[in-house]
């Protein structure tokens, strides 16, 4: 499973408790890689962010169109701002 940093930055911010031990186990998992928001991405990062209203989905969004893999959300309208449909699994 590839997720953004960003998105683990937002996790960690949200999280309580013991959701904060949980996310360090599942973070340590084999399958589990933690994609970086490089320096080059940075604007484009910034221009989809303009679009789905939050950073950490615009990275996502970037990842999926790079990797070519959906992303799943449970922001999809947002997301679908600029993925193809086939691109985004929506999450309850």
């Amino acid at each position: 499973m590839l997720t953004s940093v960003l998105c683990v930055a937002e996790a960690y911010q949200r999280a309580e408790g013991e959701t904060a031990d949980l996310l360090d186990i599942l973070l340590e998992l084999p399958t589990v890689e933690i994609a970086e928001c490089r320096l080059q991405d940075g604007d484009l990062v910034g221009v989809i962010a303009k679009r789905v209203g939050r950073l950490s989905l615009a990275h996502s969004c970037l990842l999926a169109m790079a990797e070519d893999v959906p992303l799943m959300t449970r922001d999809a309208s947002a997301a679908h701002e600029v993925l193809e449909q086939a691109l985004v699994w929506a999450m309850p």
